[in-house]
């Protein structure tokens, strides 16, 4: 979990300071950037992250905005370019559309609106400034915020490391203390073996000796059976008793001997085992003192670590300290400033509010103006749709005229065909005439 955590906090990315907005002050500090050295045993853990200064607050440039109480121009052609937006736009005056086919209005005189003067656009930045500070003081409190909680994160982190090696160290030391009471119970073990081995020695000496002592009876017998032998003539009665004396030590020497060596065999066995036995717990006692100097080497390498560990976390919570009293410093300063920006806006306020009076008197009169103008639209429409009715009657009318244009076309054709043969029959009779006289 140590490694894992130790890994987590070498993946976190450091900040970088902001381009671009300055210079000497945003640069690293010449001894914040270089890497705290590794102690010795600590090969498998990545090192920490350089700690970054806290970074420079970001001032925004104010730009000017689009007023939020700009009129939009009308969509109506009798109405583009009559009303301009307030405050922003340059200087134009209210003048009532031109009508179409000559027609006039009866307010053409009247006083054109006038723009507000440029105090209120000096007003409408500060206030628009004023407002991006407050929004850019939350922004640097955030940044502020997210540096002490990564320093934070990183202090919680090395915490949990130390805490985590602290724990092994304590596993360690239970083990150790673990192996040492095994190493006492095995040390009373083998000094028990040994007693009993001691014990087992001397029963077997015990037990030769016996034997021995049997075995010399039992030569001291055999001669005397062989002197009673030499014997034998004179005393046969004797012999036969000795004869079964004999046999019956031999008996009773025979078995003690066998029941001797069973008992020496199983004294072997259990030495043997206790030899096992001995093995074992020397094995152990080489595993104890392997662990015993390998606690000496974990402490030898743990110590160096855990000095090395109090110093960075020193180093991290004066750097906390710092840190905390320039926040402070910035966050006075800060107050100091909106204070003044206060008292700045307030006065501009004051004056935006005049102003505000004035401009809704001239956007009151623009509204009347706005009505006339409508007004005059609506007689313009009436107007154009009797144009338009006219026009179409006009057409209407032409169309008259031409058609009767051309009845009577027809008709003085008709009447030119009726005069030509009007013409044609005196003619005609002219000529009969002058044939019946002929």
């Amino acid at each position: 979990m140590a490694r894992e955590l130790g890994g987590a906090l070498w993946r976190t990315p450091a900040r970088a300071p902001a381009p671009g907005l300055g210079s000497e002050e945003n640069a690293p500090r010449p001894g914040a950037s270089c890497a705290a050295t590794s102690p010795p045993g600590a090969a498998s853990r990545p090192p920490l992250r350089a700690i970054q200064p806290p970074r420079q607050p970001r001032w925004p440039v104010p730009t000017p905005k689009k007023a939020m109480w700009a009129r939009p121009a009308s969509k109506t052609p009798a109405r583009a370019g009559a009303v301009s937006t307030f405050l922003l736009g340059p200087t134009k005056s209210l003048r009532k559309p031109a009508l179409r086919s000559g027609f006039s209005t009866a307010g053409g005189g009247a006083s054109s609106a006038e723009v507000p003067p440029s105090k209120v656009r000096d007003a409408i930045l500060f206030w628009e400034q004023n407002r991006n500070l407050q929004n850019v003081s939350p922004t640097l409190q955030q940044d502020d915020s997210e540096d002490i909680l990564s320093l934070q994160l990183e202090l919680d982190m090395i915490k949990t490391i130390l805490v985590e090696e602290v724990k092994a160290r304590a596993e360690i030391e239970v083990r150790t203390s673990a192996l040492g009471d095994e190493l006492k119970a095995a040390n009373l073990h083998i000094l028990e073996a040994y007693r009993q081995k001691e014990a087992t020695e001397r029963e077997l000496d015990s037990a030769r000796s016996v034997i021995d002592a049997l075995e010399s009876q039992q030569i001291i017998l055999i001669n005397e059976s062989d002197e009673l032998k030499k014997n034998q003539t004179s005393r046969s009665s004797a012999e036969q008793e000795k004869d079964e004396v004999l046999r019956q030590v031999e008996m009773e020497t025979a078995d003690v001997i066998i029941s001797l060596r069973k008992d020496l065999s199983s004294k072997e066995l259990l030495v043997e085992q206790s030899l096992g036995e001995i093995d074992r717990l020397e094995l152990l006692l080489d595993e104890s003192i392997k662990t015993l100097v390998q606690k000496e080497v974990l402490e030898q390498n743990y110590v160096p670590l855990l000095r090395g560990m109090e110093e960075k976390i020193s180093q991290l919570e004066s750097q906390l300290d710092q840190s905390d009293r320039c926040y402070k410093v910035r966050l006075k300063e800060l107050e100091i400033k909106m204070q003044e920006v206060d008292d700045k806006a307030s006065a501009s306020l004051v004056s935006w509010n005049k102003e505000r009076e004035i401009a809704e008197q001239r956007k009151a009169y623009a509204k009347e103006k706005d009505e006339e103008v409508k007004l005059l639209e609506r007689s313009i429409e009436d107007l154009e749709i009797t144009v338009c009715t006219l026009e179409k009657q006009m057409d209407i009318m032409k169309e008259e005229v031409e058609h009767q244009r051309r009845q009577r076309g027809k008709i003085e054709e008709v009447l030119q065909n009726v005069r030509q043969q009007l013409q044609d029959v005196p003619s005609s009779g002219k000529q009969e005439a002058s044939w019946k006289m002929e």
